[in-house]
């Protein structure tokens, strides 16, 4: 996963770590973290389309 705030979306992992983040100094999202999310404890599908629809309302 790759965003500035993994929010609420670390709750649905056992485990989350950020291993790096975009350090090209003409990119546009400079700085934004990127995270290994392991081992799931719900269905990412259904949990993402549920935080996505939440985004559009």
């Amino acid at each position: 996963m790759i965003d500035d705030d993994i929010g609420d979306i670390a709750k649905a992992f056992n485990s989350n770590e950020q291993i790096g983040q975009v350090e090209n100094p003409y990119a546009r999202e400079k700085g934004t973290g990127i995270y290994l999310l392991s081992d799931p404890l719900v269905d990412v599908n259904r949990f993402y389309q549920n935080e996505r629809q939440k985004e559009l309302n």
